[in-house]
């Protein structure tokens, strides 16, 4: 009796839960979910009319066992021959037993089929439940990822400006050093090159003086040379006495002389040892 009473009182729950999801699904109902809501809708009708059947085989089944219960009180009351009780308990056991077992059958559909919706039910509720927990999360943890990245991208430009500095002083010393080693070397070049053609133009100079040197002193011989050749003339030697001799030669040489010991005293001094005036053979 209290098993069935037990049982009863399962079934009585499950109906107020199926109850519960019906008004859940109500509370839950979106236009976007619209066809979602009428499929579990018509799973929990189908549920409960299969609840309803089996609550219906329940209750016959269980008029059965209560009969088998009081024909057993009664059989009992009257004690009447056990061999014929025996064959009677055999007789009705073997009627009741399928009934039990149907019964049972039953109770386990009912069972599968609750817990089947209920674990359906709740599998959606969960996932809402979870969407809306990272939903939340999310927007919550938005703020600060994004600050985490603006901080992280400033680090970052930060850090690329100090690489790109020092980069750029590093480039710029080694710049200078260049341009430093290329105008010593440029100097040093140009200061050679200066000291050759100097030394180029010098030497082209004591040439060219010397050449100069050794004109004039072969124009000096030849005037030499024909001064005496007049000496030894009676008529150029008389004509020589009675005029005197001019100097005016001397100074221009003197003034020549000079200019060029300006440039090569070692030239003018060549020049200073050559004679001026004529020499006279016959003296």
């Amino acid at each position: 009796m209290h098993k069935h009473k037990a049982r009863y009182v399962y079934q009585k729950q499950k109906l107020r839960d199926v109850n519960k999801c019906e008004i859940a699904l109500v509370k839950a109902a979106k236009p976007e979910n619209h066809d979602q809501i009428i499929a579990v809708h018509n799973k929990i009708k189908t549920l409960v009319d299969h609840i309803n059947r089996v609550k219906n085989e329940l209750y016959r089944n269980k008029d059965l066992a209560n009969m088998s219960e009081n024909f057993n009180k009664v059989v009992n009351d009257i004690q009447i021959d056990f061999k014929d009780l025996d064959l009677f308990i055999t007789h009705t056991y073997s009627h009741v037993l399928p009934l039990q077992h149907l019964q049972a059958d039953g109770e386990l559909r009912l069972k599968r089929a609750i817990d089947s919706m209920r674990g359906d039910n709740a599998s959606d509720t969960v996932k809402a439940q979870l969407e809306y927990m990272l939903e939340s999360e999310r927007r919550k943890l938005a703020p600060e990822n994004q600050k985490k990245i603006q901080n992280i991208r400033a680090d970052s430009e930060k850090q690329l400006r100090q690489q790109l500095k020092k980069q750029a002083e590093a480039h710029t010393d080694h710049l200078q050093d260049v341009v430093n080693m290329k105008e010593s070397e440029l100097k040093r070049q140009y200061t050679r090159q200066l000291e050759d053609k100097m030394a180029t133009e010098k030497a082209n100079y004591k040439l060219q003086l010397a050449a100069m040197l050794s004109k004039i002193r072969g124009m000096v011989n030849t005037a030499i040379q024909d001064i005496n050749e007049e000496l030894e003339d009676p008529i150029s030697k008389a004509e020589l006495q009675n005029t005197k001799f001019d100097y005016s030669s001397k100074t221009s040489v003197d003034w020549d002389i000079a200019k060029i010991e300006q440039c090569d005293p070692f030239t003018a001094i060549h020049l200073q040892s050559l004679p001026l005036a004529p020499v006279n053979k016959t003296e």
